[in-house]
């Protein structure tokens, strides 16, 4: 795994597709080659949760995907969603427990703090970026997260086009690449060179299939138009 010249830590969860369960020898392969990462499994839904150092979120994301396709596996789609307990809640916004209780409570400050979204035992859980959100709305400042929700349903619509693209029957799948070529031909094209790549083996990101994209973009709108040829009597 190759380490990048900038070294921003970004955390996400990917699930895995058809996965309902891993091998001990598995999980030690994946620890093997991904050693920011931790397994769970939830009613049989494995989930590999990462710390990935990128230049930004989406070339963290990028590599946390490539890395499991070399491991044999395929990603069904990217979670975000950094939950906090109050405690953590105290900690990252150097508040006292009690102080947080009584924002949570509405008892002082604005109120409205966002709700809780998931219930563990006795202990809520809220979304970290909701959270932000709302401290830096009562303390006067700018949030200091980024949203992240457009990047990861944009890679999730690509996890699922190509998932749904491969169950097609071979008729359908020309009628559907007939219709995006007439479209847009280049994602077709990154999309065929991209399955190629991985049926030899090969590592395929979704950084490079933007770079075809743009190519072939480049390509189309540097193509100058040929003139008619006038005809002299």
């Amino acid at each position: 795994m190759s380490t990048p010249t900038v070294s921003g830590i970004h955390e996400f969860t990917i699930v895995l597709e058809d996965v309902r369960g891993l091998t001990v020898e598995q999980v030690e392969q994946l620890y093997r080659r991904c050693k920011d990462a931790t397994v769970g499994e939830s009613d049989g839904v494995v989930r590999i949760s990462f710390s990935r150092r990128g230049r930004t979120f989406a070339d963290a994301v990028h590599r946390a995907l490539s890395d499991l396709r070399n491991s044999g596996w395929r990603a069904a789609r990217v979670e975000l969603e950094e939950l906090v307990s109050a405690a953590e809640v105290a900690e990252r916004t150097g508040r006292s427990r009690e102080s947080v209780r009584l924002l949570v409570a509405g008892r002082r400050g604005p109120g409205a703090f966002p709700a809780a979204v998931h219930t563990v035992g006795r202990f809520r859980l809220w979304r970290w970026p909701e959270v932000e959100r709302w401290f830096a709305s009562y303390e006067g400042r700018d949030p200091q997260v980024a949203d992240h929700g457009p990047l990861v349903n944009a890679i999730n619509l690509f996890l699922a086009l190509r998932r749904q693209h491969g169950a097609l029957p071979p008729a359908e799948r020309r009628e559907i690449e007939d219709w995006v070529m007439a479209n847009d031909p280049a994602f077709i094209r990154g999309m065929r060179r991209a399955d190629a790549d991985l049926a030899a083996g090969r590592t395929t990101s979704l950084n490079q299939h933007s770079r075809w994209r743009a190519r072939a973009g480049r390509r189309k709108s540097s193509t100058p138009r040929r003139r008619p040829a006038t005809r002299t009597r």
